[in-house]
């Protein structure tokens, strides 16, 4: 699992970097502040995709676990 977690969170801090670098040379060649607006929203949706996702594989685990206990259980 940490593994896992580990692994989402290296990727969006990569594509949220890469994000904010393209976002700034948007901003310095169109001389607009749009770039600089649509790649933070798209970094949040980034941080809240990656946010569920760990949650996602943090209750899969657990609910993995709670069935090999009661299997273990049963014998």
């Amino acid at each position: 699992m940490s593994l896992r977690t580990a692994t989402t969170f290296s990727f969006n801090d990569f594509i949220s970097n890469g994000g904010i670098v393209v976002a700034g040379i948007a901003v310095l060649i169109a001389g607009a502040n749009w770039p600089d607006l649509l790649v933070g929203v798209a970094v949040g949706c980034i941080a809240i995709y990656g946010g569920i996702e760990i949650l996602r594989d943090a209750h899969d685990d657990a609910h993995d676990k709670a069935q090999s206990d009661d299997a273990e259980e049963r014998r």
